[in-house]
């Protein structure tokens, strides 16, 4: 019977332990925590990027960790806010977004039966992306979403306004419930001058041949590369002023690819710049008002704390815009008139790791280049200073002892060796005797030894 009790209650301690087991295993597999992920990269392309003008909005990104249709919602925001005007955006019309370049289907006002419900705040430069609970419009992760502002989406009429102050804008993307994934890119609103393509007189410089001149900002004294179809056709030099006018004469009549690019007087190249032009026959073709992009290298790899130098060339009297991701750090300095521009950066706010950099110009009326190349760099952890080892202390070197009142318990108190009431010449010959002995009584400091500190005690005490 008491072994009975006992199987029992060994039975009933397993099956409460393996209650407990099964329960913990149970909230821990089915209660997946969320991990929040960096878009990146994530693009904004801009129509137009002159204040105050309408613009339509290219945003591509690839979203890591996908989202539910558990009406999450996804909010695209503009920083600084209230400077951009939403207003005129008609939902279902003026916004589109894709998942893998299919559209989802949109409304306002609510869900009922469409993908995604979207909400725009104009005051707040605000877009909500509501994705309706059940209705289909789930976004798996590592898809590439597309959203369109403007007479970019299907049907769009109106655009945003930009702006109207020059300046860096930031747009960020967040979100709610399963939407977990956060990102953020800077734009430029700047008023530029683009390229322009203009056809001249005729010269009929052979039956069916044309010229195409290409004149630009570039560096000073830059050596610049014209291609057509791919292969060079023709190199010059920039002016000491940093602009340029080149050409590429007796070109067949036809449809042509010309490039063009600048290489600084450091040796660094500036991003290619592209043209499919027509030309017609005996005809002259100006293209005008070309910028070529800055150059760009760095000192990396360098030590987090040290400084970090990013260097290149421009046009003169430019400002270069310097981008640095992950991170999301923008700085800008003015370009010299050699063409040379640098900007310093304390690393000791950077973690150690992998970076991205590119630079683009701007002059003072607005002008605006391409992005230059992108480089990589890395910042490296500083390693750990060894601690110096510790001076050992000089010892001290002894001096003569503070002389002290007599001491009764001495055999001599006080220098008197002879003990008659005096210290004299007397007491003094008597420590000669016991010099180096060690005779109590001479040994006034009673350290074992009669020696020269005795002797400055009876001196102490002379009469």
């Amino acid at each position: 019977m008491t072994a009975q009790l006992g199987r029992k209650k060994i039975f009933i301690l397993a099956m409460g332990l393996g209650i407990v087991l099964i329960f913990l295993f149970s909230f821990t597999f089915s209660t997946p925590i969320a991990r929040a992920d960096k878009i990146d990269p994530l693009a904004n392309t801009l129509e137009n990027s002159a204040p105050g003008a309408a613009s339509n909005h290219t945003i591509v990104f690839t979203l890591p960790s996908g989202v539910s249709d558990d009406d999450s919602v996804m909010t695209l925001s503009f920083s600084p806010g209230d400077f951009f005007d939403l207003s005129s955006l008609v939902v279902g019309q003026d916004i589109e977004i894709q998942d893998d370049g299919t559209p989802l289907t949109t409304e306002t006002g609510g869900c009922t039966t469409e993908d995604v419900n979207i909400t725009v705040t104009d005051s707040s430069d605000q877009i909500d992306f509501q994705f309706c609970n059940g209705n289909g419009g789930a976004i798996a992760g590592g898809s590439q979403v597309t959203i369109l502002i403007g007479t970019n989406a299907t049907g769009g009429v109106n655009k945003i306004s930009n702006p109207t102050e020059n300046g860096i804008y930031v747009l960020r993307v967040t979100g709610t419930g399963s939407f977990v994934d956060v990102g953020n890119t800077e734009f430029l609103i700047y008023r530029g001058v683009g390229i322009s393509v203009n056809i001249g007189g005729e010269q009929k410089p052979g039956d069916n041949d044309g010229n195409v001149f290409f004149e630009g900002k570039a560096y000073p004294g830059a050596f610049m590369t014209i291609l057509v179809d791919g292969a060079v056709y023709h190199t010059f030099s920039a002016f000491a002023d940093g602009t340029f006018s080149g050409e590429a004469r007796n070109i067949p009549s036809g449809i042509h690819e010309f490039s063009i690019y600048a290489q600084d007087t450091g040796g660094n190249t500036s991003p290619t710049l592209s043209f499919t032009i027509n030309v017609p026959a005996g005809s002259n073709i100006f293209v005008e008002n070309i910028f070529i992009p800055p150059t760009i290298q760095s000192n990396a790899p360098v030590e987090k704390g040290e400084s970090l130098e990013l260097s290149g060339q421009a046009f003169p009297g430019s400002t270069v815009f310097l981008f640095i991701n992950p991170g999301d750090v923008v700085e800008q300095a003015v370009v010299d008139a050699s063409g040379n521009w640098l900007i310093s950066i304390d690393t000791q706010g950077l973690e150690p790791g992998n970076y991205t950099a590119s630079a683009r110009a701007i002059t003072d009326i607005g002008e605006q280049s391409d992005f230059s190349q992108v480089i990589n760099f890395e910042i490296t952890e500083a390693p750990e200073e060894p601690e110096e080892p510790e001076e050992p202390e000089e010892p001290e070197e002894p001096g003569p002892p503070t002389p002290q009142p007599p001491r009764d318990d001495l055999q001599c108190p006080g220098g008197d060796l002879n003990r008659d009431g005096i210290v004299n010449i007397v007491d003094v010959s008597i420590w000669v005797f016991y010099l180096n002995t060690d005779d109590s009584c001479a040994d006034q400091n009673d350290d074992g030894i009669v020696d020269i500190f005795d002797l400055s005690i009876i001196v102490y005490y002379w009469r």
